[in-house]
């Protein structure tokens, strides 16, 4: 039979026990506790070698993407370059007004006017028609002017046909209704008041003139023509023909230098006498009755054409001046008879 110290040991050895196999089976149901990786990224580079699947339709997470500064996307949009549509070519030269002319809507005077330009007006030139007599003052063809109406700085010959010039939006040079309408309107005035002053210079030496001709050469140019006249006579017969009772002829001698650098047509037709009624008269068939007739001729550059015009008029009227006038009405050159003359016989 065991002693009480016996019996008490025993008791303690079964109570550890048990707590050994009760710890032992909590630890075998507890979760663990998760251990979280605090090791840096994967260095991009590295990941694809050691993943040859990256790059290849595979989703690339965003850890591996290469933000390198020097890898960039140009999202700049390709231009398109529209040839037409760019800035607008520049006039091949610059010419400049001899005098007011018209402008017309193609290279001839069967074109329509568009528009006027005045003298001393600088113009851009785009082009020129065949022969070089037409320039083009605008892209689109529109804006015409006669070119001996233009002092050029080279010859016409080196400017470009027309027809080459493609049509462009807008034009380098055009006038607008308002300015067109005021170089009209400056015109018109200019012109009622040289005739309205015809009128009121009627003084005693003009009046002379209805019984006694002017005296004297008077001369007027522009840049591609001179006209002088002189020699002025009062005739009732000339040839076979006779003036009635109310007319009279009047011959005077007229010369016409070719100022431009090419040939130019003059006829007896271009020049009209304006009496001091404001009537200007043509010349008259008679002229081909005189020994030297002002007759018609393609006159080379740096020539003078000259020779004797006969004028039917009204009797008892003087003459205050001589008009020319070009076939194409494009420009005029007057000579004022009231004016002191520019050589005196």
């Amino acid at each position: 039979m065991a002693t009480p110290s016996i019996r008490k040991l025993l008791w303690l050895g079964l109570i550890g026990l048990f707590g050994i196999i009760l710890l032992a089976c909590s630890l075998s149901s507890a979760t663990p506790t998760a251990v979280i990786n605090q090791s840096p990224a994967p260095d991009p580079a590295t990941a694809v070698a050691n993943n040859p699947q990256l790059g290849q339709g595979q989703h690339t997470p965003t850890a591996l993407l290469n933000r390198s500064p020097t890898h960039t996307i140009d999202q700049t949009p390709a231009v398109t370059e529209f040839a037409t549509h760019t800035a607008l070519p520049t006039p091949y030269t610059y010419a400049t007004a001899a005098s007011a002319a018209n402008l017309r809507a193609g290279p001839g005077t069967n074109f329509d006017i568009v528009g006027n330009v005045a003298l001393d007006q600088n113009l851009p030139v785009y082009g020129r028609n065949q022969d070089g007599s037409w320039l083009s003052l605008s892209l689109t063809d529109t804006l015409w002017i006669w070119t001996d109406l233009v002092i050029l700085p080279i010859d016409r010959e080196a400017i470009p046909l027309a027809t080459s010039i493609k049509p462009a939006q807008g034009d380098g040079f055009s006038l607008s209704p308002d300015i067109a309408a005021t170089l009209q309107a400056r015109s018109n005035q200019e012109t009622s008041t040289a005739r309205a002053q015809f009128r009121h210079n009627a003084t005693a030496t003009i009046r002379a003139y209805a019984e006694k001709p002017p005296a004297g050469t008077w001369c007027a140019q522009n840049v591609t023509r001179r006209i002088c006249v002189n020699g002025f006579d009062y005739r009732r017969t000339v040839g076979t023909t006779t003036a009635d009772a109310e007319s009279r002829f009047i011959v005077m001698w007229v010369e016409v230098t070719n100022l431009s650098t090419h040939s130019i047509e003059v006829y007896p037709g271009y020049l009209l006498l304006g009496m001091i009624d404001g009537i200007h008269y043509p010349y008259a068939n008679e002229t081909y009755d005189l020994p030297e007739p002002f007759a018609w001729a393609e006159l080379p550059a740096n020539q003078t054409l000259q020779g004797s015009l006969v004028f039917l008029v009204r009797d008892e009227m003087a003459p205050v001046s001589v008009l020319y006038r070009d076939k194409l009405a494009e420009f005029e050159i007057l000579i004022n008879l009231k004016l002191a003359p520019d050589t005196i016989p």
